[in-house]
């Protein structure tokens, strides 16, 4: 379960990183061609820089950030605004 209070054990935890593809398999609402453009745009959308880390060619998504991203709560929690 998500820590609230603890982003950076969130963020630092290898096991919560997972491509677009593991992603997409895991969440069929999500086609892997919707998160790709989602993520490749992803500077046009606030607070979901945080969720995305690209290394080589290959991006990586950090789920429990996605998750709070898409409820809209991603920013309270990295800022501690309410």
């Amino acid at each position: 379960m998500l820590n609230l209070t603890q982003p950076s054990q969130t963020l630092s935890n290898l096991s919560n990183w997972k491509t677009l593809a593991q992603i997409s398999e895991e969440n069929p609402q999500f086609s892997y061609s919707q998160l790709k453009r989602l993520f490749w745009k992803r500077d046009e959308h606030q607070g979901l820089k945080t969720c995305v880390k690209k290394i080589g060619k290959r991006i990586y998504i950090n789920e429990p950030a996605f998750a709070l991203w898409m409820a809209g709560e991603e920013r309270n929690v990295w800022t501690g605004e309410s």
